[in-house]
């Protein structure tokens, strides 16, 4: 039997320990679990059902955007979207998810974790160097997640740094959410991306939804913002030749 809803965590995702010239190469890992309690990563006692999707590249090559589809889904929760992950000249490393959270009618509480993880190759010149990586989670849910008090909460995890928690508890009662945050990092080889991401739905009787973007970028100062605006536009000429198909 699920345990109930709680507003208590648990464990807090900043606790943590799982921390142009475009080519297409496939590196993209995302791992989902539906778990009974608000603890992330979840205990074993606690899984329901998991699954990873993997493209099985160790370290995206530099110059390379990679994009791929990703689904989860049982009779009761499921987990849907699309990743896009690109390495600028071994300097500016992004990754971007859009995706949906669906939860059927329950009188439990259940709670959807999500990993989406990416190595990147990083430009010999920049290792060592004190770099910026910046975050954000922006997202809206349906009547019935904003009904029931649902929830979603993120961090991203850049080379070993775990930057502020973006969201919890309260956050679908507006029908909208909208998160930003940064922190320092000591750049490596290979750069270490991860998105880390918690969906918890209330009990209710009605299918919930909780849709989002959420991304990730990690560049040496103080080039950051202008090198953001190229990886922006390299995903928007990969939609274009995707929608030209």
């Amino acid at each position: 039997m699920r345990r109930l809803f709680s507003l208590s965590f648990g464990i807090p995702l900043a606790t943590l320990l799982f921390l142009a010239n475009s080519q297409s190469a496939r590196a993209i890992t995302v791992t989902t679990v539906e778990c009974a309690v608000a603890v992330f990563p979840c205990p074993a006692a606690s899984v329901i059902d998991s699954g990873v999707r993997t493209d099985g590249v160790n370290v995206l090559p530099i110059n390379t955007v990679d994009a791929g589809a990703f689904a989860f889904a049982n009779a009761q929760i499921g987990f849907a979207g699309t990743v896009t992950v690109s390495d600028v000249n071994g300097v500016l490393d992004t990754l971007l998810a859009t995706g949906t959270a669906t939860e059927g009618p329950t009188a439990v509480a259940d709670f959807v974790d999500v990993d989406i993880h990416q190595n990147y190759t990083t430009n010999p010149l920049i290792v060592g160097l004190v770099g910026a990586a910046l975050e954000f989670n922006i997202g809206t849910c349906n009547a019935a997640a904003a009904a029931a008090g649902s929830y979603n909460q993120s961090t991203l995890v850049a080379d070993g740094t775990v930057l502020p928690i973006m969201g919890g508890p309260g956050d679908c009662a507006g029908g909208a959410f909208a998160f930003a945050g940064g922190a320092p990092v000591v750049i490596t080889q290979p750069v270490s991306l991860d998105a880390l991401v918690q969906f918890g739905f209330a009990p209710s009787g009605l299918l919930q939804a909780i849709d989002l973007p959420l991304g990730e970028d990690v560049a040496p100062e103080p080039g950051t913002f202008l090198l953001m605006g190229i990886a922006l536009a390299v995903f928007a000429g990969i939609r274009r030749r995707r929608a030209r198909r």
